[in-house]
């Protein structure tokens, strides 16, 4: 579960483009079992704002601890080609980062272009 700073983020537009490639990700993924539950969609929380909420399970024989690394460095790095901003609940505080200079990246990359970018995070297996 992360949560959104939507201050220093592109908005819900780039929240909702991060769900679907989460989801297309999960379901091309080879070592997620594919016929259990999953899901990957946006909730929203009252107190801490929106968040992403993923769920999946291994494929029989596949190391959890294996998969659940492979998708955080794979979240990190599609949040950051969003220049969405992903805080841990938990240890959310103000941040240092300025909001204009990460209004000014997100400005700078097409769809088209953000979505070739995420292309290239999906699983090779």
């Amino acid at each position: 579960r992360l949560s959104v700073v939507a201050g220093l983020s592109g908005g819900a537009t780039r929240l909702a483009k991060l769900a679907d490639f989460v989801c297309r990700w999960i379901d091309s993924h080879a070592k997620i079992d594919q016929t259990s539950y999953k899901k990957a969609n946006i909730k929203l929380d009252v107190q801490h704002g929106p968040f992403l909420e993923a769920i999946f399970y291994p494929r029989i024989g596949a190391k959890r601890a294996h998969i659940r690394t492979e998708f955080v460095v794979m979240i990190m790095e599609a949040a950051k080609l969003l220049n969405l901003c992903l805080v841990p609940v938990e240890i959310r505080t103000s941040s240092a980062w300025s909001n204009d200079d990460i209004l000014n990246e997100v400005s700078a990359d097409t769809m088209e272009e953000l979505d070739a970018r995420l292309e290239s995070l999906m699983p090779n297996d």
